[in-house]
């Protein structure tokens, strides 16, 4: 429905102008969509998408499977469903197997979704099993690195978009975070945004961080998990899709 400032044609025509251009950047870039069987007709299931592909967490129902398949293919994909369909296991299945550690990138909030707690199993440990080899990046001022020490195959490390917001007293010059160095210089197997649309804004810290990341890495698989992957304009949409 168009909105905007004057009520009416005007409105009328940015709501269209804006309804175009979303879906504009899904059609250029709908290799990067999975669609959910029964969800509509478009955009098409990718035809190599095999819901009965190897599977290294056999309790892992069909259309994750299938989109871990389909990420894995072309080296990154947006998971875009919503809450509790899925997507953290889908990342998990994705990234299971591969050469190098995995990055886990969420806000603060939402730590102990993949972390746990005392009385609840994290993401990780619900699939990979308590055994998972799982750790927590934590520390602005004094950041805890030697938690990126024998990182192997397997190992998952978690980070929140927080510590990758160095802020600066006022006066001083931007510097990078504390943490992008030392991330960039493990060979990640694949890097994971939780609530990707955190990076919606392009010129963030936590984005430019992320994209100098994702350059530093880039044979990483890279996964961008969002239930809102669109909020305001198709720009974020487009930083997103980007970074992948």
């Amino acid at each position: 429905r168009g909105w905007g400032w004057d009520g009416g044609g005007g409105a009328r025509r940015f709501g269209a102008d804006l309804a175009e251009a979303v879906l504009d950047v899904l059609r250029r870039n709908a290799e990067s969509v999975v669609r959910e069987p029964g969800l509509g007709s478009w955009p098409p299931a990718p035809p190599d998408a095999d819901e009965d592909a190897p599977c290294a967490l056999p309790a892992l129902r069909p259309y994750p499977r299938a989109g871990a398949a389909f990420a894995r293919e072309r080296g990154g994909a947006l998971l875009a469903v919503d809450m509790g369909r899925g997507k953290g296991a889908c990342a998990i299945e994705a990234c299971s197997g591969l050469a190098g550690p995995v990055l886990a990138v969420c806000p603060g909030v939402i730590r102990s979704v993949w972390l746990g707690t005392e009385d609840r199993q994290g993401e990780i440990a619900k699939w990979l099993g308590p055994e998972a080899d799982v750790r927590e990046l934590r520390g602005r001022a004094k950041p805890n690195l030697d938690a990126l020490e024998g990182l192997g195959p397997g190992t998952w490390a978690v980070v929140n978009y927080e510590l990758l917001d160095h802020r600066q007293p006022k006066g001083e010059a931007e510097q990078a975070s504390p943490w992008l160095a030392p991330l960039q210089a493990v060979p990640w197997g694949a890097i994971v945004l939780d609530e990707a649309h955190a990076i919606k804004n392009r010129r963030s810290r936590p984005a430019k961080a992320l994209v100098a990341l994702r350059d530093a890495v880039p044979d990483a698989l890279r996964l961008a998990l969002t239930g809102t992957p669109l909020q305001n304009r198709p720009r974020d949409l487009w930083q997103v899709l980007d970074w992948i």
